[in-house]
């Protein structure tokens, strides 16, 4: 799932369910008060060509920070889970994204994609702050940003930056990577469990 390409299809009338309408109006509105300009909506597909969600998209008012947001149900209990992804690119292929809201559970990342999390209660303005913040470091280091202005070129970069980690991926020793992988999502409980996962993994 790390490395598989989305494939993506524009939303319709009828993709988006009545009791999530009143969670993307708001982000819409909470967007356009920070200066986005919405981009469209698309709904994610599943390998099998079901719907797995729709997400809105949108560009920020330099047009180098996108991104997109979207609801997912909890299994359980049908509950509404909110999620935004902020993203930029430098000309160089360094990758700064800024998740608000959803699972801090991820694997290992490639040292050119710097990932921050924030809590969805932070508020949009307080999130960008951060995600400008971590930018302007990053680009001291990788020049300028790349431009965004269509919802195609938006939905491009992301494709980037799935094909570049897919292969940075390629690239390492399967034992190491299986190592950072497990770190990265055990974290602090690495130590106790890490080596027995590895064990049954490999």
């Amino acid at each position: 799932m790390a490395t598989r390409e989305s494939a993506r299809r524009p939303a319709g009338p009828g993709d988006l369910a009545a009791d999530v309408m009143p969670s993307y109006e708001a982000a819409a509105r909470e967007g356009r008060e920070q200066g986005f300009s919405l981009l469209g909506d698309l709904v994610e597909l599943y390998p099998d060509g079901r719907p797995a969600g729709v997400t809105r998209w949108f560009v920020d008012g330099s047009r180098t920070t996108c991104g997109w947001f979207g609801v997912t149900r909890s299994r359980e209990t049908g509950a509404i889970n909110l999620t935004m992804l902020l993203f930029s690119e430098s000309e160089s292929g360094e990758f700064f994204v800024t998740t608000r809201g959803g699972s801090r559970t991820s694997l290992a990342r490639p040292p050119f994609v710097h990932r921050t999390y924030q809590d969805w209660g932070e508020g949009l303005a307080g999130v960008f702050e951060k995600h400008r913040a971590e930018v302007t470091l990053g680009t001291n280091r990788s020049g300028a940003l790349r431009r965004v202005e269509q919802l195609d070129e938006a939905v491009t970069l992301l494709g980037r930056l799935r094909e570049s980690s897919a292969r940075w991926r390629a690239s390492q020793p399967p034992l190491a990577l299986l190592e950072a992988d497990v770190r990265s999502v055990l974290q602090e409980r690495f130590s106790e469990l890490g080596p027995l996962v590895i064990k049954l993994m490999s």
